[in-house]
């Protein structure tokens, strides 16, 4: 079910956008990656384990608050020109490796 909400909430955002861009009003689809909260403290200490070697770039789990931070920075009206946007918050998870 999970899965299932996260894709319907990154078409919902792209509709978003298309409706709201013209009002001025900017829309993002911001997707936390391994975040130690509620949900992943069954999982966490092995993901963490997997961060420090190299499962993400920053080598550590995320925070709530930073995903907070993020949330707050894209809120703050300062991004003017920006709408539609997928924002990662997950520590370089997806970056690709060379």
């Amino acid at each position: 079910e999970y899965c299932a909400s996260k894709a319907g909430a990154a078409m919902v955002s792209k509709a978003w956008a298309v409706r709201l861009g013209a009002e001025g009003i900017a829309v993002y689809d911001v997707r936390p990656g391994l975040i130690d909260t509620d949900m992943t403290s069954p999982v966490i200490k092995e993901y963490a384990r997997r961060a420090k070697e190299g499962l993400t770039l920053v080598p550590r789990v995320g925070r709530p608050e930073e995903v907070g931070e993020i949330i707050g920075s894209l809120a703050s009206g300062k991004l003017p020109y920006t709408t539609g946007q997928v924002v990662y918050a997950d520590g370089g998870m997806l970056v690709p490796r060379f």
